[in-house]
Parts: C-alpha cells; structure tokens; sequence
C-alpha cells in the first residue's frame, strides 16, 4: 500500500514540475498546476502536523512545521522580488 503511494505521489510531483516550469503551456494554466500543487503540499504538511500533535510526536510536529514554513518563505521571497521598488 505504501509502495502505491509512492509511486502515486512521485507521478504527482513530477507531473506538476513538469508542467509548471514548461514554457510551452500558458501562463494561466501554469499558475492554475502550481496552485493544485501548493494545495496539496501544505495539504500533506498540516496532515502531518495534525497527527504529531494528535499522538504527542513532536519529531512530526517540527517535520510538519518545517514543511509549512518552507512555501511560506518561498512566496515571501517570490514576493519581495516582484515587489516594484519605492
């Protein structure tokens, strides 16, 4: 059952890459992939985090913390940059 997860989640992962960094596709989109890609990613980190906080595990509790602070760093940055200056 693990082994199908896996691969399921693999093909996903690959899949939205593939087609978010692919110029060939139009921007809308592109954004609509990596936005279905976002969801599911923090999707799977605040699940983690529910069940380290749920069975006292605090290893999962700081994987999924980590794991939610990773794509909000990510934006801010994304942000900052594309931020038209003063």
């Amino acid at each position: 059952m693990s082994d199908l997860a896996e691969l399921l989640l693999g093909l996903f992962w690959d899949g939205a890459m593939t087609f978010v960094k692919g110029q060939w596709l139009p921007r809308p989109i592109r954004i609509l992939v990596g936005g279905l890609f976002l969801l599911v990613f923090l999707g799977l980190s605040g699940l983690l985090l529910l069940v380290g906080i749920d069975t006292k595990n605090w290893g999962l509790v700081l994987l999924g913390i980590g794991f939610l602070a990773v794509p909000g760093a990510s934006l801010f940055r994304v942000y900052r940059r594309r931020r038209p200056p003063r």
